[in-house]
């Protein structure tokens, strides 16, 4: 029987390094770029989409959220300033959701800003 999980066509010597690097062009910083960018789009398009279906943030719309963006076990945190907590930290941000911080929070790139200062 073929192994057809690899096939020369897909995986050429020149562009795959079996050690790790992505396409043996780019470096573990750009995928994490790459990675975050994604995120940060995911986010967006969550928020937006809350925002314009009128429904707000839902606890289960959040827990698919958080899903997503790697959150160990999404179901079991119940309150929704603690799952965008979990989102924060799986993403590598400050869990500072509607902390005591965002009286003084100068980051005007962050997706949360606008619901955090509600």
């Amino acid at each position: 029987m073929e192994n057809i999980a690899y096939t020369s066509s897909f995986f050429d010597v020149d562009d795959y390094n079996v050690m790790g690097d992505f396409l043996g062009r780019y470096l573990p910083n750009d995928v994490m770029a790459v990675e975050n960018g994604h995120v940060k789009a995911q986010i967006s398009a969550y928020l937006t989409e809350s925002e314009d279906d009128n429904s707000g943030i839902t606890l289960s719309s959040l827990r698919r959220l958080a899903k997503s963006t790697g959150v160990k076990e999404p179901e079991s945190i119940s309150h929704t300033v603690e799952l965008i907590w979990a989102i924060q930290v799986a993403t590598y941000h400050q869990p500072c959701f509607r902390s005591e911080l965002r009286t003084t929070c100068k980051k005007e790139d962050c997706n949360w800003r606008y619901e955090c200062k509600k």
